[in-house]
This record gives C-alpha cells, sequence and structure tokens, in this order.
C-alpha cells in the first residue's frame, strides 16, 4: 500500500481484507508529497496497534522491520500515544514503544 503511494489513516483489522492470499484494503487514498511520510508513520502505529494484541509486540514490531526501516519505525512510534486515546484501538502502547527502541538500539 505505502509503495504504491497509498495510505489509509484509519488503519485497523476490519479495513484489511484477505482473500485467496491477497490483502485488500478498505479506504485507502493517496497522498502526494511530504504528508505521504508522516501518513505511511501513522498508519504503521495503527497497524502495531492492532496487531499487538493478536500476536504480541515484539512479533509485530519484527514483522514491520521487515519491511520498514528502524528510522521509519521511530516516526511511528511518535503516533502510538495518539494511536491509544482512540476507543478503536486496545493494546499495550508501552510494550510497543519498549520494542521499537530495543530493535533501533539494538538489544535483543
Amino acid at each position: 500500500m505505502h509503495d504504491a503511494g497509498l495510505v489509509h489513516g484509519d488503519l485497523r483489522a476490519e479495513n484489511v481484507l484477505l482473500r485467496e492470499g491477497e490483502v485488500y484494503f478498505i479506504d485507502a487514498t493517496k497522498v502526494d508529497g511530504e504528508a505521504i511520510e508522516d501518513a505511511r508513520a501513522y498508519d504503521i502505529a495503527c497497524a502495531l496497534a492492532a496487531l499487538d494484541p493478536d500476536i504480541g509486540a515484539r512479533d509485530a514490531v519484527e514483522a514491520a522491520d521487515e519491511h520498514y526501516s528502524g528510522e521509519v519505525l521511530l516516526e511511528a512510534e511518535s503516533f502510538l500515544d495518539f494511536v491509544s486515546m482512540r476507543p478503536d484501538h486496545d493494546f499495550d502502547v508501552l510494550a510497543v514503544k519498549g520494542e521499537i527502541e530495543k530493535l533501533v538500539d539494538g538489544v535483543a
């Protein structure tokens, strides 16, 4: 989605569909210019918030690390407090932040 220049802005499990091994995003939108970086970071923060309750903070961050740099994950970390205030996300914000920081600092 991000590689195609698309972002979501409300990324959560209800907006992601899996069908026959393909991933589909409902309500994604195109963002031009520098706004794409902040929107991407917010999407990643939302994805981490959605994944944490199901697979845990460590596995969620490791999955994100397969596709995004440590710098991008730190940008996403800056949105986690905001995402945690949303009623549609119930996750361990401190655990997710801790896993990002361990990853970026090179701590296993």
